[in-house]
């Protein structure tokens, strides 16, 4: 019997999360990391689709999502992954209709 279970909880992500989400990012490439306002911008939009997994020390990893409406024609308005992980939510309207879920 395996006795070495992972030990982390799944919750949205706050406002309050920021700093740590912040410093999960610095896994990432300068040039391909969210800056500040792009992961505040993510909370506030649309939290019910930021998650965070949490253990005794802290954030250690997030996962986000946004509903979109997909056009097939939309899709030269996101020429590179950079693209669609920073400027993603600048269109974002969750009053639109949606047929499609972007997960970053």
């Amino acid at each position: 019997m395996n006795n070495n279970k992972l030990k982390f909880s799944i919750r949205n992500a706050k406002l309050s999360d920021l700093t740590e989400l912040i410093e999960l990012e610095k896994i990432w490439p300068a040039n391909e990391r969210a800056d500040p306002e792009i992961l505040k911008s993510r909370i506030q939009k649309f939290p019910e689709g930021y998650f965070v997994a949490e253990d005794s020390s802290g954030i250690i990893a997030s996962i986000i999502s946004y509903p979109y409406e997909y056009k097939s024609t939309d899709i030269s308005n996101y020429p590179s992954w950079n693209e669609v992980v920073k400027n993603a939510y600048k269109n974002f309207n969750p009053e639109s209709l949606t047929n499609a879920l972007y997960i970053i």
